[in-house]
């Protein structure tokens, strides 16, 4: 007995659209990865002087680089998984934090 060979279905046009929306976004999303990794290795640096001085950074900025490691992550799970909203959404946010970071380190 012969086995059939498995055929993959076309895609539909929503599931094609979606597709390329996700691909859209690989590149916003390693622009803004390596802006993340300017603006940590910034806050680094502004820690490592604050510390030798008893200093620690102001909880906003604590929480915005929290903010935009976590949304960075989501959005790259979400391109993974083709959610070309989610990732655009979680990119959204990340990118506010990378500019609220950029902005207090005078970027």
């Amino acid at each position: 007995m012969q086995e059939k060979p498995k055929v993959e279905k076309p895609r539909t046009a929503p599931e094609q659209s979606a597709s390329a929306r996700t691909k859209e976004l690989i590149e916003p999303y390693s622009e803004l990865s390596l802006r993340a990794a300017t603006a940590r290795a910034g806050l680094r640096s502004l820690k490592q002087q604050m510390a030798s001085q008893g200093l620690g950074l102001r909880s906003d900025i604590v929480e915005a680089e929290a903010r935009m490691d976590f949304r960075l992550a989501e959005a790259k799970r979400a391109i993974a998984a083709g959610d070309a909203e989610g990732a655009n959404r979680n990119l959204g946010m990340a990118r506010y934090a990378v500019e609220s970071i950029e902005k207090f380190l005078g970027h």
